[in-house]
C-alpha cells in the first residue's frame, strides 16, 4: 500500500536538520509512522520506502509519500525484508505521475524502543541502498515508540539529524 501526502510546504509535521541537510516530512507521512509504531510486545516491525522531491542543490529533501508492508514482505518483531515488488512499482508510479520530480529517497522502519538506534544490520542495509543509488540524497528513518529519528551519511558515518519543528515525540 502506498500512502501519499499531497502538500509538503503547508503541512510539515517534522523538520530535521544537520550536516548541511534538511529533511521535511508531511503530516500524512508522519501519521503513517505514528500508526505503525511497535507499541505492543506482539507488534512486528513495519517498514517501507520514502518518496518525494529534493531541492536543486539536493540539500533539502521533502518526504511526500511512503509505502507500508505489503503481502510478499517478511517481518518479525526485530527484523524485516522488503520483498514485495509493489514498493518499486509505487516508486515508478510516483516518478511518472510527478513528471520525474518525485524519486526514491530511502527507507523507513520501526524499532520497539522509545528512542531508536540503528543496528549493525540497519547500517549495512543503508550502505547497500547508497551504493545502489549513487549521487542521490538518501535519508533513513527509524520510528521508535516515542521518537522519530532521521539519519544521513556524512563524513563516512550515519549521523542523526536534529529535530527542528513541532513538538518531540508523537504527542
Amino acid at each position: 500500500m502506498i500512502k501519499t501526502a499531497t502538500s509538503v510546504a503547508g503541512d510539515c509535521m517534522y523538520c530535521f536538520e544537520g550536516y548541511g541537510r534538511r529533511v521535511i516530512v508531511n503530516d500524512e507521512v508522519a501519521e503513517v509512522w505514528h500508526e505503525h509504531r511497535q507499541t505492543v510486545v506482539t507488534a512486528c516491525e513495519s517498514f517501507g520506502v520514502l518518496m518525494g522531491t529534493t531541492s536543486v542543490d539536493r540539500r533539502e529533501i521533502w518526504i511526500e509519500a511512503v509505502t507500508t508492508p505489503m503481502p510478499r514482505d517478511r517481518h518479525s518483531r526485530f527484523s524485516f525484508a522488503l520483498r514485495d515488488p509493489g514498493h518499486q512499482r509505487a516508486v515508478c508510479r510516483k516518478f511518472t505521475s510527478s513528471d520525474g520530480r518525485a524519486i526514491y529517497l530511502g527507507t523507513w522502519h520501526t524499532h520497539p524502543e522509545p528512542v531508536p538506534k540503528p543496528s549493525c544490520i540497519d547500517r549495512s542495509d543503508w550502505v547497500t541502498c547508497l551504493r545502489a543509488n549513487r549521487g542521490r540524497p538518501l535519508a533513513f528513518v527509524l520510528v521508535g515508540t516515542k521518537e522519530v529519528r532521521v539519519f544521513v551519511r556524512s563524513r563516512g558515518r550515519f549521523r542523526p539529524l536534529q529535530r527542528r519543528c513541532k513538538s518531540d515525540g508523537f504527542n
